[in-house]
């Protein structure tokens, strides 16, 4: 099948209730790109005009941390948007590899901080933050996801990371993103998943994220105080985007600094790294 009478559909990436992703080719000049199609019959006219919306601003404006939009169309059915192509694999693919350094769990961390905020002063709220959706592209993380209904159905696997507010009520902020990146930090850091563990139905789940006391995080993580401040339970008390990349660019500059002066560093998986491989690309 051909959109636009040059994207022609590939293998599909991801998909929704509500919505289908796939690799396209274009036909023109043999490049790849990515292919959102939103099934209109799914959309009323006010949360088509949402999406649209949200669709416009991340055309109009670009961080290197997050998939970039191109295109958005009406053809066959579907409300289309097509984005830059990621090929590379997902967080999810590196995490199940369990072997980031500490610096690239720090750099990552700092480019998806970098990202949110991006998103959180578009006044974007992605809600379905998980490391499934956060794409590898060369050095960089990019998150995608977005452009999509916040309401989405969502399985076990994606109400792992969701804040313990957006499951109470509709009455939430971007700071439910925060919660998500939280997640994922200590994902990064530790290895499993903060929650949901042995969890195979969604009621359970769900009185973890909202009851159960938070895992102990291990002593040399780095990351652990910016971690528990952004896993406060009351959104109030929970850091915003723009300060846990203010707190990740200070944990950054000590990391530096502590590496700079020694020939070398133990990393996180026990490694060794050399210092003049560190620091150059975290500023």
């Amino acid at each position: 099948m051909i959109f636009d009478n040059k994207y022609k559909l590939e293998e599909k990436i991801d998909s929704g209730n509500s919505y289908i992703t796939h690799r396209v080719l274009d036909i023109t000049n043999g490049s790849f790109k990515a292919l959102k199609l939103i099934h209109k019959e799914e959309l009323n006219y006010e949360e088509l005009e949402y999406v649209k919306k949200e669709c416009g601003k991340l055309r109009e404006k670009w961080s290197p941390n997050v998939i970039k939009y191109k295109l958005d169309f009406f053809e066959k059915g579907f409300y289309c948007i097509l984005m830059e192509n990621f090929t590379e694999g997902t967080l999810k693919d590196h995490l199940r590899q369990n072997n980031l350094s500490i610096d690239q769990i720090l750099e990552w961390s700092r480019q998806l901080a970098s990202g949110l905020t991006f998103l959180h002063n578009l006044s974007i709220i992605h809600c379905n933050l998980r490391p499934q959706n956060i794409f590898i592209k060369g050095k960089e993380l990019k998150i995608s996801g977005l452009c999509s209904l916040k309401t989405e159905h969502r399985t076990i696997q994606s109400l792992v990371y969701t804040a313990p507010e957006f499951l109470e009520s509709s009455d939430f902020n971007e700071k439910v993103d925060v919660w998500s990146l939280g997640c994922i930090f200590y994902e990064m850091s530790e290895y499993k998943i903060l929650f949901g563990l042995n969890c195979s139905d969604k009621r359970t789940l769900c009185n973890q994220i909202l009851f159960s006391n938070l895992p102990m995080l291990s002593n040399d993580n780095i990351l652990n105080q910016i971690i528990k401040k952004m896993l406060k339970r009351n959104p109030n008390e929970r850091l915003n985007s723009v300060e846990v990349l203010k707190e990740m660019k200070i944990l950054l500059e000590k990391r530096f600094k502590n590496v700079s002066g020694r020939s070398m560093a133990s990393n996180h998986a026990g490694e060794k790294i050399y210092s003049s491989s560190v620091g150059s690309h975290f500023f």
